[in-house]
């Protein structure tokens, strides 16, 4: 064996260890972008949440009031309001970032609304919106549907 068969075989060797690496750090960036995909799609599901908790407390106001006029909120006024919070989130979010969630964790109306519910109790606890019935004043803030329909999440 001389120089010229060592020098081919271990070419032959960098050239087999090169393409291995070559596909390790393939793998590592397509689950590092699909990491980060993942993680922008999140957070952009929470301001979204938020928004909607938000947007939903300030134009529902009167609807939820008007459906507590007879002192409780049956299941479909409570499911009404949640649709209503769901579609300001789900606007929000666009079909972009909706494919995002779906794609990611499969459940993007499940993350919303879990992202919602989370988002009220954070704004009820500090005082960012009105507590509803067992608030100081008179209005009755989106958030009363918590309170009157358990077991139906927040909204």
């Amino acid at each position: 064996m001389d120089w010229k068969d060592v020098i081919e075989a271990a070419s032959s060797a960098v050239a087999m260890l090169t393409v291995g690496l070559v596909y390790l750090l393939a793998a590592w960036l397509r689950t590092r972008i699909k990491n980060e995909t993942l993680l922008y799609a999140l957070d952009a599901a929470s301001k979204a949440a938020h928004d909607a908790v938000l947007a939903a407390e300030q134009t529902l106001r009167p609807q939820v009031s008007e459906a507590l006029k007879d002192g409780h909120l049956d299941a479909s006024e409570a499911a009404a309001l949640k649709k209503a919070a769901l579609g300001f989130a789900r606007d929000q979010l666009g079909p972009k970032g909706m494919a995002m969630l779906t794609s990611g964790i499969g459940g993007a109306e499940q993350v919303l609304s879990a992202q919602i519910e989370a988002w009220l109790f954070q704004l009820k606890a500090d005082g960012t919106i009105s507590r509803g019935a067992d608030d100081d004043t008179e209005e009755t803030g989106i958030s009363e549907v918590a309170s009157l329909a358990p077991g139906k999440g927040a909204l």
